[in-house]
């Protein structure tokens, strides 16, 4: 497939690349250009979003669809899929925000199959995108501050083991909360994070208690 470079309005490049003489390109797969794909992406959030507050929502939604179109195309001819949502998705916004990234010639393929004679002939609105950048750096912002505060945390559950009795527990708890209506994830987590917690204090418990009987024998 021929991999050529497209040259992005000079307004629109001030805005993501910052006030830069250098004139900045976007890659085009073939006749898909990712310029075009991103700019439905952007219309059709904007067409969307009702106020400042839905709009990293309605981006996320954009982006997802064209994700869920190709992995569906990929499972019907029976090909491999192995693209994660999560590094597509941050793939087009670290685009926006101007970083250099990789971007996998598939998704623009499928993006601009999924688009086809939608949004044609569109022009990106300035103002939008200003706001839309602003959602993603408060986005990026708040990832590196949860990522920051869990350090700790990861550093102890990256030794993490799975085992037959944690996954049954799990299971059991699940369906549990389930049977007395009280599933959502926020009540599960918090379920989870107290059994296990209180579990924590009995292995210390037992454990006391054991060194104090050796001692004494």
């Amino acid at each position: 497939m021929n991999c050529t470079y497209k040259e992005i309005p000079k307004e629109i490049s001030q805005i993501i690349y910052g006030d830069t003489e250098a004139p900045q390109t976007m890659l085009c797969v073939g006749e898909c250009s990712l310029f075009d794909v991103i700019g439905k992406i952007i219309y059709e959030t904007a067409e969307h979003s009702k106020c400042e507050e839905d709009i990293l929502y309605h981006f996320k939604d954009s982006v997802k669809k064209i994700y869920d179109y190709m992995q569906a195309w990929q499972k019907h001819w029976k090909k491999e899929f192995n693209l994660k949502f999560v590094d597509e998705y941050k793939t087009i916004k670290n685009i926006l925000l101007g970083e250099s990234v990789k971007i996998s010639t598939l998704f623009i393929r499928y993006a601009a199959s999924y688009y086809d004679g939608v949004y044609e002939n569109i022009n990106i609105n300035p103002t939008f995108l200003i706001k839309l950048i602003e959602q993603l750096k408060k986005e990026n912002e708040y990832e590196e501050d949860i990522k920051n505060q869990s350090e700790e945390i990861f550093s102890i559950i990256k030794h993490m083991s799975y085992t037959i009795h944690g996954l049954n527990t799990v299971h059991l708890l699940t369906e549990r909360l389930r049977l007395e209506g009280k599933e959502s994830e926020f009540y599960l987590r918090n379920a989870l994070y107290y059994y296990g917690y209180v579990e924590g204090k009995r292995a210390e418990r037992a454990k006391k208690k054991k060194i104090k009987y050796n001692i004494a024998c």
